[in-house]
């Protein structure tokens, strides 16, 4: 009997081991300095946008008073200017994002959308509800998120074992799958949003390099 208690506490221990994959900000790191480099697809447009941790703020959450957050900026090689604007929070307790400004269309999440929790672990499983702002336009929304497991995958900078996390949204349609690897941040994304009679909108990335400082 006391034998296979021990035999059940180290399977659990193993089994615990297997499934909690570390913290939050190890999948999205923030160090300021840190670039990313990605291959971008909308449909049959492509080109190459390169991402940069710029430094942080702090921003007034009602109800949670002053918080830090991080930039990230992206511009193609031949902008002169920033094309997209992003703001996160990534710490031990969760990485979230506030909004991204991206190709000229701004979306803002109220509250803040988590996108991965404390502590990241397979089948780990979450829900967002609130309001989504894009281009001043305001919905209410709600998501599903679900840390499905970890998969190898090939992207242009490599190949990585990375985290992949699903975000479905109802009204609107819209599917989201996000690959993360430990100690890289985002390597992979897949957006799909379906449209009336059954037609479908599909953008994507895929890391092309990283660095860090």
């Amino acid at each position: 009997m006391l034998i296979g208690s021990v035999l059940l506490t180290l399977l659990g221990v193993e089994s615990s081991r297997k499934t909690n994959l570390g913290s939050a900000i190890d999948y999205l790191p923030m160090e300021k300095g840190t670039r990313w480099s990605y291959e971008v697809f909308a449909g049959e447009v492509e080109f190459r946008l390169d991402t940069r941790r710029y430094g942080g703020d702090v921003r007034f959450v009602e109800g949670r008073g002053r918080v830090p957050y991080d930039f990230v900026f992206g511009k193609r090689p031949s902008d002169k200017h920033g094309l997209t604007k992003s703001i996160y929070q990534a710490s031990r307790y969760g990485s979230r994002l506030f909004y991204f400004d991206a190709f000229q269309w701004r979306v803002e999440f109220e509250p803040p959308l988590k996108l991965l929790p404390r502590n990241v672990s397979i089948d780990a499983r979450w829900k967002w509800k609130g309001e989504i702002s894009v281009d001043g336009e305001k919905a209410q929304s709600s998501a599903q998120l679900k840390v499905v497991g970890v998969e190898e995958i090939s992207v242009p900078a490599g190949v990585y074992q990375a985290v992949h996390v699903t975000q479905v949204h109802q009204k609107p349609g819209l599917t989201i799958h996000r690959w993360f690897a430990q100690g890289v941040g985002l390597i992979k994304e897949d957006q799909i949003l379906r449209k009336k009679k059954g037609e479908a909108a599909r953008r994507g990335l895929r890391l092309l390099s990283f660095a860090s400082k």
